[in-house]
């Protein structure tokens, strides 16, 4: 079950849908709706997915200002990849840009972007990032420059437990390119072009919280799309003290599982064995039972 408020929608005259998910975000959201609005106007449509919110925070009521979005409440969890697959779902716009509620957008970088995916089809496009951090005082500050990491690649070995999302630098002279292949997209803010979202089935088959940026940068890949950087774009990515989606261990476990089972059949059996290991017995029970509901729908 879900609920849909509506507030003045007119998602046919765009090109792009921004879609926001978000879980115990508090005042992040209107934030960064706030931010969008002073830089775009009425220009982009807004998809805000509540995903199941507990904290007792009125969103409602710090949404009722803002133009042309579409509000949707889960009432059931369904995570950050199952929120982004109903947006692209209700989206009705050429392009997609999944924003995290507390990612704040540079001016002009959405016709930059929307440029950028044009030119490039079949690619999933991020925005590099500036980080925004709460000091001590509880002020926000932002970092002089943006980050040194360039973006992701999949580490299959077992230094951090199998399939963990680790880091490249940009090299020197990276920073000044207009755009980079890289193999792994990064998080915060990243556009794709909603039919090929579709036609991947975007995040289907993952559960709550964890791997989404992998799960989709390597869809991509395998379908011989590519993964790109916007070196010169920034969005300002907050970087909270304590995330608003909890630590599920029984959920990392499934995710890397389905993840080895549907994108790395060669390899399946083996990562599968190695992604076990690292979970205490009572957690493996509960992801095969997981892995035994959904066996129809990946074999």
């Amino acid at each position: 079950m879900e609920t849909h408020t509506h507030i003045l929608r007119n998602t046919d005259l765009n090109e792009l849908t921004i879609i926001i998910p978000f879980r115990n975000e508090g005042e992040s959201v209107r934030k960064t709706l706030i931010k969008l609005y002073e830089s775009y106007g009425e220009e982009c449509s807004i998809i805000l997915i509540n995903d199941a919110s507990n904290d007792g925070y009125d969103y409602k009521k710090d949404i009722q200002p803002f133009g042309n979005l579409l509000y949707v409440t889960n009432e059931e969890l369904l995570g950050t990849g199952g929120s982004r697959d109903k947006g692209a779902l209700l989206a009705k716009t050429r392009f997609l840009l999944f924003l995290d509620a507390h990612c704040y957008l540079s001016d002009h970088v959405l016709s930059s972007l929307l440029q950028y995916a044009i030119s490039y089809p079949k690619s999933l496009i991020c925005l590099q990032s500036r980080i925004l951090i709460y000091g001590y005082d509880k002020e926000l500050y932002l970092q002089a420059s943006s980050c040194e990491n360039r973006a992701g690649y999949i580490d299959f070995s077992l230094l951090r437990g199998p399939l963990c999302l680790r880091w490249e630098f940009l090299q020197p002279g990276e920073e000044k390119a207009d755009i980079l292949e890289v193999p792994c997209v990064r998080g915060g803010a990243y556009c794709i072009e909603r039919q090929y979202f579709l036609y991947l089935h975007g995040y289907n088959g993952l559960i709550c919280h964890g791997c989404e940026n992998s799960f989709l940068s390597t869809k991509v890949w395998l379908e011989g799309g590519r993964c790109l950087l916007l070196p010169k774009h920034e969005v300002n990515h907050l970087y909270r003290w304590s995330p608003p989606y909890h630590f599920n261990k029984v959920a990392e476990g499934y995710n890397k599982i389905i993840y080895a089972r549907l994108l790395m059949q060669e390899y399946a059996e083996e990562m599968e064995e190695t992604v076990c290991l690292h979970f205490c017995k009572s957690s493996r029970s509960t992801i095969n039972k997981y892995l035994q509901a959904v066996h129809q729908e990946i074999t």
